[in-house]
């Protein structure tokens, strides 16, 4: 497939509801993870600013990485579209010294890559219970939630407030991190459709996300 025709194909067939209610939780998410302490005119201005350019950008800037996926035929590439651009907004918006914001970069780019495939797993579940377009969009963009829900967090308990914080937490929180990028990763690649399976690994990406979450607010409160 040409380069201008994988666009044309992104436009037309892949940007349906799915997309559009995941890129709208998503971005949600975004605005919760910079959502300030104190609300001001100015403030809530940012944050509309953040969540339309935001909105754009994770729903067209993927065309691109599914165009050179089919010319390059390595459709994990086209996966990755919405970690490399979670990456760059968190490198652009988080604060802190060097271990604060590879902690909050880490964290991010492995829940929205568990979010993504929970998403393609439980648009297969419920292609098999009951095949209902309107009920496969939404199982398929309801999974974003998990990724709203970190950011919320990371808003609330906020690390930049200490400067040192536990070696054995970073090492913890790193390891989680990279264990579910790695198996959100071999989950994409794999592309598996065995429904129990599916149901298995969803689970434990579910866990293994819990305890992210849950170490982030441990290293928090063991300094505070």
């Amino acid at each position: 497939m040409a380069f201008d025709q994988a666009l044309s194909f992104y436009f037309t067939t892949i940007l349906d509801l799915t997309t559009y209610l995941s890129v709208f939780f998503v971005s949600c998410g975004l605005v919760v993870y910079l959502f300030p302490k104190i609300i001001t005119k100015k403030e809530i201005l940012k944050l509309v600013i953040v969540f339309v350019a935001s909105y754009v950008v994770l729903a067209t800037t993927p065309a691109f990485f599914f165009a050179l996926s089919s010319i390059l035929s390595f459709p994990l590439l086209y996966s990755l579209a919405y970690p490399i651009l979670i990456i760059v907004f968190a490198i652009i918006f988080s604060k802190g010294d060097f271990v604060h914001r590879f902690i909050k970069v880490s964290i991010l780019v492995a829940s929205i890559i568990v979010t993504a495939v929970l998403s393609k797993n439980t648009g297969i579940w419920m292609g098999e219970v009951r095949n209902a377009f309107i009920l496969v969009a939404l199982a398929r963009s309801l999974p974003y939630l998990f990724f709203v829900s970190i950011c919320f967090l990371m808003m609330k308990i906020d690390i930049n407030r200490y400067a040192n914080l536990p070696k054995e937490m970073i090492i913890i929180i790193s390891i989680l991190s990279a264990l579910l990028i790695a198996a959100g990763i071999v989950e994409h690649t794999l592309d598996i459709h065995e429904l129990t399976v599916n149901v298995l690994l969803s689970l434990l990406d579910i866990v293994l996300l819990a305890i992210l979450a849950l170490s982030y607010y441990a290293a928090y409160k063991n300094v505070e």
